[in-house]
């Protein structure tokens, strides 16, 4: 398995490079700024010096606010603050659109709190810094980059592989009255390149703001009140159950999606996956029969939902590099019948070429129903047994999403 943490933002950069100085292709991404391209001895020391000065950071405390929006709809703007303490502690509290979250973790395991689910707290017993990262991802709608990098010790190089990167210096800027360097960094081949601005502080090297330059879904996150190797007490760290409170697993809070509510777990694995009998955007009949023998990624999304745009990437990254070798995709949107402009748009931004049903309907049946589909992204896929190989490959974290393709297309067909 892949490192717990290579979740969203890692999953944003699942790709090889692309120029900074030229517009991005077609579909794809705004034009890139102005800037001087770095040499990779340069580009090089850029990383590692943001990388060091995260690894080498005692404490740290900031606010992140962070905005997203998108040209399809809707617009979030969520603010956190953050305290961490090496080995492994961290607090901090995030608001999203009226949702209030608290999370802390003494070391052994991270609780959180939530106003959409009252009375109640989560208790994660594995991994602290994933349970941050997520509340971070869920709550404060940004990338998160800081958390990885407090949380990871190699996390600059997973974050921006030196074989996948791209480096331009852009102009200087002043945030929070703190003078920062400006970079561009492209990841990803040109079909599905992401450009990341990132200004990073003169005096201390860490982050000040990441901004994801894009004409479809601009999202930023500035990081300010940033307070570094200060004394923090371990009672900050500390957590105990109010009156009446109950445990409840990670994660937990709802999210609001096209998608009619669950009655039933998602597809379980090793057993046969719901039928699928409909038509693509082209007019070619889809039936799951169609793909016996082979591996299938089926994929529901939709325009509205942030998620979906930040782990379209991966999906495409994964269908570039696998299809090749057997793996095919099916993805079904989950927009209203009436968003066919912005799901072509949707489409051409991000080079879907696989096939797309819209809308999610078979001949006579809601296919998200069927499947059982209450959030956004999600993912089945199917061996070439014909049954469910796993699910839920692209949700809070993408850690499995490479691996298990690989191992699903080395499995026989009839075990």
């Amino acid at each position: 398995m892949l490192k717990l943490l290579q979740s969203l933002a890692l999953a944003l950069l699942l790709a090889a490079g692309a120029d900074p100085l030229r517009a991005a292709p077609a579909g794809g991404e705004g034009a890139a700024p102005a800037g001087t391209p770095l040499s990779a001895a340069e580009a090089d020391a850029v990383i590692k010096s943001l990388g060091d000065a995260y690894r080498s950071a005692k404490s740290l405390s900031f606010t992140l606010t962070s905005s997203a929006g998108s040209t399809f709809g809707g617009k979030h703007e969520g603010v956190s603050h953050l305290e961490f303490k090496r080995p492994g502690l961290f607090a901090g509290t995030t608001s999203l659109d009226g949702v209030q979250y608290q999370f802390t973790s003494d070391g052994h395991a991270c609780f959180s709190r939530s106003s959409a689910v009252p009375g109640s707290y989560g208790r994660d017993p594995n991994s602290a810094p994933r349970t941050v990262r997520w509340m971070l991802m869920r709550g404060a709608v940004g990338f998160g980059f800081a958390a990885t990098l407090l949380s990871m010790p190699d996390a600059d190089e997973l974050l921006f592989p030196e074989s996948e990167r791209t480096i331009a210096r852009l102009p200087g800027i002043v945030l929070d009255g703190v003078a920062c360097d400006q970079f561009s960094v492209v990841m990803g081949q040109p079909q599905i390149a992401r450009q990341f601005i990132l200004a990073i502080a003169r005096t201390d090297h860490l982050l000040r703001r990441i901004e994801r330059a894009s004409r479809f879904f601009p999202v930023s996150e500035t990081l300010t009140n940033v307070k570094l190797n200060a004394d923090v007490s371990d009672a900050v760290f500390a957590f105990a159950p109010k009156p009446g409170e109950t445990a409840r697993p990670v994660p937990q809070d709802p999210v609001v999606t096209d998608a009619p509510p669950a009655k039933a777990p998602f597809p379980v694995p090793g057993t046969l996956p719901p039928p699928i009998q409909a038509v693509d955007l082209t007019g070619k009949a889809i039936r799951l029969g169609d793909y016996a023998g082979k591996v299938l990624l089926v994929h529901f999304w939709s325009t509205k939902i942030l998620a979906c745009d930040l782990t379209m990437p991966a999906i495409a990254s994964a269908y570039i590099r696998y299809h090749p070798k057997g793996l095919e995709m099916v993805g079904i949107s989950l927009d209203g019948p009436t968003a066919r402009t912005s799901v072509d748009a949707f489409m051409k931004l991000h080079r879907l070429t696989w096939p797309q049903i819209y809308p999610a309907r078979g001949a006579d049946y809601d296919l998200a129903e069927a499947y059982r589909v209450e959030d956004l992204p999600a993912t089945v896929l199917i061996g070439r047994d014909g049954k469910v190989a796993a699910v839920d490959l692209v949700g809070g974290f993408m850690d499995d999403l490479p691996g298990t393709i690989v191992a699903a297309l080395a499995a026989p067909a009839h075990p």
